[in-house]
């Protein structure tokens, strides 16, 4: 099918589409043979169908193990991820180090 009877086609199709009629009416009102309407029909749920197989991807999440909750706090510009276990004089020292430092 060239690109003129495709487009020709969609249009039919389109109407039909957006029709309350049913296939024989459509054609009977439209002075078009309902064979070939019906072939018409048939084709293009097969094109639709091979061309949406190449559209999907298989996506297969990363599972990744549960973990504890953790706060993040920056200061000056250093960033510290804290779980609930983490020590907290640890963390106070880290502190004062970046204080110094930084």
């Amino acid at each position: 099918m060239d690109k003129a009877d495709l487009e020709k086609w969609q249009t039919i199709e389109d109407e039909f589409l957006n029709s309350d009629l049913d296939e024989a009416s459509f054609c009977k009102s439209r002075k078009l043979n309902l064979d070939w309407f019906r072939n018409k029909l048939c084709e293009a749920e097969q094109r639709s169908e091979t061309n949406s197989e190449n559209l999907f991807v298989e996506l297969i999440p990363e599972i990744k193990p549960p973990t504890a909750a953790c706060l993040k706090v920056c200061f000056r510009e250093v960033d510290f991820e804290l779980t609930d276990e983490f020590p907290v004089e640890v963390f106070r020292q880290a502190l004062q180090v970046v204080k110094e430092v930084v």
